[in-house]
């Protein structure tokens, strides 16, 4: 019973197989070698791989099976395996013959070059001209003897002028001595012969993509990988596809890049060359965070390979992880000293540290022998420029652009350049001469034009680009920028609102619409825009930043240290958000929690000054000026020659009480940098405080001898003048630094001086300049100041308005609008000053408005809680106690009004209401004794 069962199974199974028509149970072996021959020529042969192994089983002396599974074998990588199989071959009755041709190959494979050229030399080999010359050709070419190479080339063509391998073999003989032309021609010839020779197409594709000659490239590169079927290796195969990905992104042809990229991910998805090309796509694509991920992986898997470190670079540059990036390419450069590339991205990250010395130390090495590179003369100008030597800078720029350099980048810095010289015209010309579609250029124009013309010009401009691409993600976004500048935060949200129609997940201009908000003063809405971009991308480290700032203006400090420990978690080198922790656990008094935090930034910052003078800063606003000035002394220290860093330096010194120890720490950089002008101003204003005013003046003298153009050096001479009270030398010396450097802060300086000095119509600089810069908010609340005043209310009212209608809604102005409205007797004062107090209820002066305009409306019970807290403050002037008082009294609580009162009486403080002071205590005292204030006297 058992064995008929069995056999009823076999029954079975046979006709199953026998109705399945590609039943592998019985193709017989030729069948199986033709299969494996079809897939070999449509370059799959792992496939054939499998056909060869399964037709040697049935017949393990098929020569040819063996044959061919030993060029599969050497084609997927596995040379040891190869020459087993060709062993096999041999034992089974292949042929010298049959097997030379492939036994050398093996050799090459295997790195046994010179045991190849000892047995070509000794007519070991079974190999026949031409292709005994042309495998000596190559295996002198593996020894890198290119000359000897080159002959035998030569001797093989002499047999054979066509011979393909002989011509692909001279061809990798001539790129080797820097001849890429006549590579090119003789490979031309070669598939003139033949278009199908997948070698030659291959090293022609890989040339014209060197060359940047993109087009061509990629259209040999495609015909070699339809034609690699039994002649490029796995490896060759995965570079050509590799180098097509690469030729596409050099032709902005992301889509197809990433169409070559697909396929090897199939082929080879671990592969270091795959990660790479995957960082280049990503990078192409601005995901830079994928960029590092997939860069990371590369470098994790060939930590030797120092191209993977380079692009893992870039990408840490892009993403702006600039400590991880400086860590990645200086470890290049160590080992790749002579990577030009290289040392060319380790500058860009210094330039970003703001650190031109280092960048500049950076590129000296390869100067001199690239005096023809247009990209390293614009980083050696952009070093100039971030020193302050702006005439070297434009230098540097002009000539790599007259080099040829013609990139957008190039351009925008020498447009930058021309801006820190003060060139405006020549950057404006040089800007509009530029692809109007590129974002940089644009945002660049707009800012020189506000700059230059004024923001009516700005907004010309965006409107003109607007005109031209009114779909722009880009344009609509610098043009909602440029109308909240102008405060026309209605237009801005406007244009915000179509670039989140066309597409409502761009974070750009989610996190724009959050600044426009937080400018328009409306805290709610900016953080809900602030939330939709990190519902979108939880990584979206910006977007959190960012409502972690709107956190901190609202005073929410729990919520803003929640946001930045996130992205403390996200980014391991987020340097900003750290910072903003840091100083978020000293406000909260978590003091260990912030060391922790100040920790990671020494850890991260390594010899980055910028940090550690930020750390600095953190310092002196908990009060820790010790600690401050070892931060100061330590970005000091980094960068010596940054000005900046040294005043830091001194100023703690000073604070600290050592202000002979802060003389010599600015006296020794002034000597050492001459040029360092405001290191000597500092050093003036402490001659000046020091009451060593002859050596003030001999300074500042000398100083103006050498810089007689120099604004900042006129202003200080007014500010010493003015306070020597000598009024009209300040008024003249003001005059010349604003005719030097127009300016708000100028224009404020003449007003002072001229109002302090009672000259008529002291307010006119102000005028004048409001015209110019309608915007300067400063400049107005002065003006508006200055209005009330001088009693012209109406004046007052209409620049107060105007500031809150161009900024932010501030509890200041809205405090100082409500006093305003009521001395005027006008009804808004009272809704004024409840907004202002709702903003900053613990500012002791905005609270003593909103409880005085409170009483005087008649709601007494609800103005005297307000000024009880107000009087409650240690530092709340006489004026707040008088209201206080008059609260009281109205209250009737009249004992302590008198306590008040009296206090008030004893001192000589002089405030709006002091001259009432006598007459209110004699009212109290007379109705406590019941007598009335008139038969008293």
């Amino acid at each position: 019973m058992i064995k008929s069962l069995h056999a009823l199974r076999a029954a079975l199974v046979f006709a199953a197989c026998m109705h399945l028509s590609a039943c592998e149970w019985f193709i017989d072996v030729q069948e199986r070698i033709t299969r494996a021959e079809q897939r070999i020529a449509a370059a799959d042969d792992r496939g054939a791989f499998v056909e060869l192994q399964n037709a040697l089983q049935a017949e393990d002396g098929n020569v040819r099976a063996r044959l061919l599974l030993a060029e599969v074998s050497l084609r997927l990588g596995d040379p040891n395996a190869a020459r087993k199989e060709l062993t096999r071959a041999l034992e089974s009755g292949a042929t010298n013959q049959q097997t030379a041709a492939l036994s050398a190959e093996i050799m090459l494979a295997m790195g046994e070059s010179p045991l190849l050229l000892a047995q070509l030399d000794a007519g070991e080999s079974a190999l026949q001209e031409p292709a005994l010359s042309t495998y000596r050709g190559l295996a002198l070419l593996a020894t890198r003897d290119v000359s000897a190479a080159m002959k035998a080339f030569d001797s093989a063509l002499n047999v054979d002028a066509r011979w393909p391998r002989a011509q692909i073999g001279k061809a990798e003989a001539l790129v080797r001595v820097g001849d890429s032309a006549a590579a090119l021609r003789l490979l031309d010839e070669t598939l003139a012969a033949d278009p199908e020779q997948a070698l030659a197409l291959f090293l022609r594709g890989t040339l014209l993509a060197r060359a940047g000659e993109f087009q061509a490239a990629s259209a040999a590169l495609a015909a070699a990988r339809q034609h690699a079927g039994g002649q490029l290796s796995a490896a060759q195969y995965l570079l050509a596809v590799a180098t097509l990905a690469e030729a596409h992104l050099g032709m902005g042809s992301i889509d197809e890049a990433q169409a070559a990229h697909s396929e090897l991910s199939r082929r080879a998805p671990d592969a270091v060359l795959t990660r790479l090309i995957g960082a280049r796509i990503a990078m192409a694509r601005n995901d830079y965070t994928r960029a590092v991920a997939e860069a990371q992986k590369a470098v994790n898997a060939a930590p030797q390979v120092m191209s993977a470190k380079m692009i893992l670079g870039a990408a840490l540059l892009a993403r702006g992880s600039v400590n991880q990036a400086l860590r990645e390419l200086s470890e290049v450069v160590r080992q790749s000293p002579e990577n030009v590339e290289a040392r060319k991205l380790l500058a860009k990250v210094h330039l970003k540290l703001q650190r031109p010395d280092a960048a500049m130390e950076v590129l000296l090495p390869v100067q001199e022998a690239h005096t023809d590179d247009p990209q390293l003369d614009a980083l050696v100008g952009w070093a100039n420029l971030q020193r302050g030597d702006n005439a070297a800078a434009i230098e540097r720029l002009e000539r790599s652009a007259a080099e040829g350099n013609k990139s957008v980048a190039l351009s925008t810095d020498l447009a930058m350049a021309y801006v820190a010289a003060g060139m405006h015209e020549k950057a404006i010309e040089l800007l509009k001469a530029m692809p109007a579609e590129d974002p940089r250029r644009n945002s660049l124009l707009v800012s020189v034009l506000a700059r230059s013309s004024g923001p009516q010009a700005a907004r010309a401009e965006v409107d003109r680009l607007l005109a031209a691409q009114p779909r722009n993600l880009e344009t609509l976004n610098l043009a909602a920028s440029v109308y909240a500048q102008s405060a026309d935060f209605t237009r801005a949200r406007q244009f915000l609102a179509q670039a989140r129609q066309i597409d409502p997940k761009h974070s750009a201009t989610l996190l724009n619409l959050t600044r426009v908000e937080v400018a328009a003063g409306d805290m709610k809405a900016a953080a809900e825009a602030a939330q939709r971009a990190i519902d979108l991308d939880g990584t979206n480290n910006a977007a959190r930043i960012a409502r972690a700032e709107i956190a901190l203006l609202d005073g929410d400090t729990v919520a803003a240290i929640r946001e930045l420990e996130q992205v403390r978690k996200n980014d391991g080198d987020a340097i900003q958000a750290r910072l903003l922790l840091a100083r978020a656990y000293l406000r909260q008094g978590s003091g260990r929690d912030a060391d922790a935090v100040i920790g990671e930034l020494r850890r991260l910052a390594r010899e980055q000054a910028s940090v550690s003078n930020a750390l600095g800063r953190l310092y002196i606003e908990a009060g820790r000026y010790d600690e401050a000035l070892g931060q100061f002394r330590e970005a000091a220290r980094k960068e010596p020659r940054n000005q900046s860093y040294v005043l830091d330096v001194a100023r703690t010194q000073l604070t600290l009480g050592n202000a002979a120890i802060a003389r010599e720490t600015l006296e020794q950089f002034v000597t050492a940098q001459p040029e360092a002008m405001l290191a000597a101003r500092e050093l003036i204003l402490l001659d000046f405080r020091d009451g060593r005013r002859e050596a003030a003046h001999g300074r500042l003298t000398a100083l103006q001898a050498k810089y007689p153009k120099n604004a900042g050096l006129a202003a200080l001479e007014g500010d010493m003048a003015m306070a020597a009270g000598e009024y009209g030398s300040a008024i003249r010396a003001y005059e010349t630094a604003f005719e030097l450097s127009p300016s708000g802060s100028n224009a404020v300086r003449m007003y002072r001086a001229r109002q302090l000095g009672k000259v008529p119509d002291a307010a006119g600089p102000l005028l004048s300049w409001l015209k110019r810069q309608p915007n300067d908010t400063m400049a107005r609340l002065i003006l508006a100041e200055h209005y009330a005043g001088a009693n012209q209310l109406d004046l007052a009212v209409r620049e107060y308005e105007q500031v809150l209608r161009t900024g932010r809604p501030n509890a200041a102005v809205l405090n100082n609008l409500a006093w305003v409205y009521h001395l005027k007797g006008d009804p808004r004062a009272l809704e004024t000053a409840q907004r202002a107090y709702m903003g900053a209820p613990g500012v002791v002066t905005i609270a003593d408005t909103y409880g005085w305009i409170l009483v005087e409306s008649g709601r007494v019970n609800d103005g005297l809680p307000i000024l009880e807290k107000a009087v409650a403050s240690a530092d709340a002037p006489a004026e707040v106690h008088f209201h206080h008082a008059v609260a009281l009294m109205k209250a009737g609580h009249h004992e302590a009004a008198r306590r008040t009162l009296l206090r008030l009486s004893r001192t000589d403080a002089q405030f709006p209401g002091s001259s009432e002071v006598p007459k209110l205590l004699a009212e109290l005292t007379a109705s406590a004794s019941g007598v009335s204030p008139g038969a008293a006297q």
